[in-house]
């Protein structure tokens, strides 16, 4: 069977994606075309609401049996945005690695200015 996939917007910031076999959903969370663009839309939320974490994809089979969640926390942004420039670099998606290169030199900046006022204190 072929997935069927249904983008569904929770409070804004997740997507619910239903397939019909395991073998479906497996398939989309490795799918790096898929996913990425989601967890780029995930860190760029987590920054803009100041969040420590937030939900990026709720995978669900149509029979209810399994359900797979796909979160993001500030501890690992620096690390999937480096993956995640890696990968677009290797398929040669320049663009894309400009709009990633910004994202992360907004996030080092966030870092930076949070060290700063810690400092102060």
């Amino acid at each position: 069977m072929k997935t069927e996939k249904k983008e569904i917007s929770l409070e804004e910031n997740w997507t619910v994606l239903w397939c019909n076999a395991v073998e479906d959903l497996l398939d989309t969370v490795n799918d790096k075309e898929f996913i990425w663009p989601l967890i780029f839309r995930g860190i760029e939320w987590l920054m803009s609401e100041e969040r420590k974490s937030c939900m990026i994809l709720e995978c669900r089979l149509t029979d209810g049996r399994e359900t797979v969640w796909i979160s993001i926390s500030e501890d690992d942004v620096e690390s999937t945005l480096d993956k995640m420039m890696e990968w677009r670099l290797q398929r040669e998606e320049y663009e894309e690695c400009a709009i990633v290169r910004d994202l992360i030199s907004r996030w080092l900046d966030k870092k930076a200015l949070a060290s700063s006022q810690l400092d102060g204190q």
